[in-house]
C-alpha cells in the first residue's frame, strides 16, 4: 500500500498535482482541488508513505519559497521593475495602498521582517528565527506599530518631496 501512495513531495510537484486536480472543476464545479490535495496527503500519511517529518521539511521549503518570492516582488515594485514602461506619470495613479489594523499578524520575528526589507533591496541576507515567534507582548506590538507608523509616515514624506520636486522641474 505504501508504494500506492507515494507521492512527490516538492512544491513544483505538488503545483503540479494541484493544477491536474483543478482541471476537474470544468467538468464538477463544486470539485475542491485543494481539499483534494489534502485528502491526498492524509491519505499518504495514514498508509505511512509519508511522515510529519516529510510535511514539516515541505511546509518549511515553501515557506522559505514564498518569502523570497515575497522580497523578489518587493524588490521589483521598489527598483521600478513592476511599473508600466508606457506610463510616464506613474504617480498620477496609486499603485500601492497600506491598511493599519488593530490586529496585526506577526508570522516574522522582527529581524526575519529586517532580512525580508535587506533582500528587496537585493541582499543575499538569510532568515534567522523561527517561522513563527512567539506571540508579542502588548508592548513589543505597541513599539512596532509605532515603528511602523513612523516608517510610514517618513515614506510618505519622501515621496511627497519626490513628486513636488518633478513637478517643479
Amino acid at each position: 500500500m505504501k508504494d500506492e501512495m507515494r507521492m512527490d513531495l516538492n512544491p513544483k510537484a505538488l503545483r503540479a498535482r494541484l493544477a491536474d486536480l483543478y482541471e476537474r472543476t470544468g467538468e464538477t464545479p463544486l470539485f475542491n482541488p485543494v481539499a483534494q490535495l489534502g485528502f491526498d496527503l492524509s491519505r499518504a500519511l495514514e498508509a505511512g508513505a509519508i511522515s510529519l517529518a516529510d510535511l514539516r521539511a515541505l511546509a518549511e521549503e515553501m515557506e522559505a519559497e514564498a518569502f523570497h518570492a515575497r522580497a523578489g516582488r518587493m524588490d521589483a515594485f521598489l527598483t521600478g521593475a513592476a511599473a508600466n514602461a508606457g506610463d510616464r506619470r506613474p504617480h498620477d495613479r496609486p499603485v500601492l495602498g497600506c491598511v493599519f489594523t488593530a490586529h496585526p499578524t506577526f508570522l516574522l520575528s522582527p529581524r526575519d521582517y529586517c532580512v525580508l526589507a535587506d533582500r528587496a533591496g537585493g541582499s543575499d541576507a538569510e532568515r534567522a528565527g523561527p517561522p513563527v515567534p512567539a506571540a508579542p507582548t502588548l508592548q513589543e506590538e505597541h513599539e512596532a506599530v509605532l515603528a511602523t507608523l513612523g516608517r510610514a509616515l517618513d515614506a510618505r514624506d519622501a515621496v511627497v518631496g519626490d513628486l513636488l520636486a518633478v513637478r517643479t522641474d
